[in-house]
């Protein structure tokens, strides 16, 4: 945002729209205006105050807002959120919604102090971040030299759960490609990740937001840092933070002695949330190569023995593959995650990728079998497509998409329980 200044302000008011108390509930409106000197050069006020613009950005900074209220929790009560631009660098309305979202926890903070809330409305955080193209690089939270440059300028808002409130984009040259897009959402959700960890260390003066939004922790059964690496990235979005098995001095290392991916999983979940009184997430992954009856499988990470390396299990498959016809070299990545609470139930989700094993290993990135395992919708192997490209594709891209509604539905849970029980500790979590 450059050097973009808004204040913003919160004010409590007994004004609501007539639908809202039809409802019974309350409202949140909001003003967004520039003072004529907030830009190089003076503009009339009373022009900015009716322009199309100055209306178009108050709207969006409201149902922004909204989004993450609960209005039945102050019924026939309004919320006026007033965004005034001190000066104008980039990012205006962006900048507006994350100080517009700490004005208002902070009002309601008050509020509630006061007695004058049932309960906590705020069911999410709320973040804005600006992304763009230009000369084929990708931009986020554009200054104002940049925004005039850009191919393609989008402003993102974003819950703290990752999903989308608003998605504004255009392209003032030529159209822009679904990859591009792709990578502009990508990266705003690493801006709007950033912004988060700041709203939540301004919002209340050194304190949370409310202990109703701290990071949702958990483990991750593994050493493995590539593994590590691709969970990380798809769950980037998320306010779920993830630690690795480093943070744990001591922790087993799990066998994988069973005879199902499933239970391997479920096993290493199980295993390492005992240990670290911590919820955990483990996933077992195998290849199954149809020519060789679903070969390796379960023993795919040690196909040629015990401390085997990766380069050892794919010439191990390839000498067995050898001369084997392109139709016969079917085969299947799958993938099973295992999520495990201490003393509670362990849910498990599958992923699977079909493809074809190569000739010949091909491509630097990735790991295991992925330079020998050919995508044929891409006509490259894993190794050869890149990490951004893969995390959108893998069995484990898949797993985890399948596990992250659960994971966010465990969080939503524990969360509501401790509002409703804050004074009783940790909720026993079943």
């Amino acid at each position: 945002m450059g050097n973009t200044k808004v204040l913003c302000t919160a004010t409590l008011s007994d004004d609501v729209p007539d639908h809202a108390k039809e409802k019974n509930h309350g409202w949140l409106t909001a003003e967004y205006s520039m003072l004529p000197r907030a830009t190089t050069e003076r503009s009339q006020r009373n022009r900015i105050a009716s322009g199309g613009r100055t209306k178009e950005i108050s709207r969006l900074i409201g149902r922004s807002l909204r989004a993450i209220l609960d209005l039945s929790a102050f019924p026939e009560v309004g919320i006026v959120i007033d965004c005034d631009v001190l000066q104008a660098d980039g990012g205006t309305r962006t900048a507006a919604i994350n100080g517009a979202f700490i004005a208002m926890i902070q009002a309601l903070r008050r509020w509630q102090k006061e007695g004058k809330l049932a309960k906590w409305p705020v069911r999410d955080y709320i973040a804005a971040v600006s992304v763009g193209l230009i000369d084929r690089q990708f931009y986020l939270d554009l200054d104002y030299e940049k925004d005039v440059r850009a191919e393609v300028d989008m402003n993102i808002v974003m819950t703290g759960s990752g999903d989308f409130v608003e998605v504004q984009g255009n392209a003032e040259h030529k159209p822009f490609s679904h990859t591009d897009l792709n990578k502009l959402l990508a990266l705003a959700g690493q801006g709007v990740k950033k912004i988060l960890a700041i709203q939540k260390k301004t919002g209340g003066r050194g304190h949370s937001m409310t202990a109703s939004f701290e990071p949702f922790k958990v483990v991750l059964a593994t050493h493995n840092q590539n593994k590590v690496k691709e969970i990380m990235a798809i769950f980037t979005d998320t306010p779920i933070e993830f630690v690795t098995l480093d943070a744990f001095p001591g922790a087993p290392e799990v066998v994988e002695d069973r005879d199902t991916l499933e239970a391997n999983a479920q096993k290493k979940a199980y295993e390492i949330a005992k240990f670290t009184k911590q919820i955990s997430l483990a996933d077992d992954s195998g290849l199954e190569v149809e020519f060789l009856d679903k070969a390796p499988g379960v023993i795919s990470a040690r196909f040629a023995g015990t401390g085997c390396s990766y380069a050892d299990n794919n010439n191990k498959l390839l000498k067995l593959l050898k001369g084997v016809p392109t139709e016969h070299r079917k085969a299947r990545f799958r993938c099973v995650m295992a999520l495990a609470v201490p003393r509670g139930a362990t849910q498990t989700v599958e992923g699977a990728l079909d493809g074809y094993i190569t000739d010949r290993p091909r491509g630097e990135e990735g790991f295991g079998y992925d330079p020998v395992f050919l995508v044929p919708e891409q006509g490259k192997t894993l190794a050869e497509l890149g990490p951004t490209l893969k995390n959108q594709i893998s069995h484990r891209y898949k797993a985890l998409q399948g596990m992250k509604p659960i994971i966010l539905k465990l969080r939503s849970n524990i969360l509501e329980h401790m509002q409703k029980e804050p004074k009783k500790g940790p909720p026993k979590i079943v």
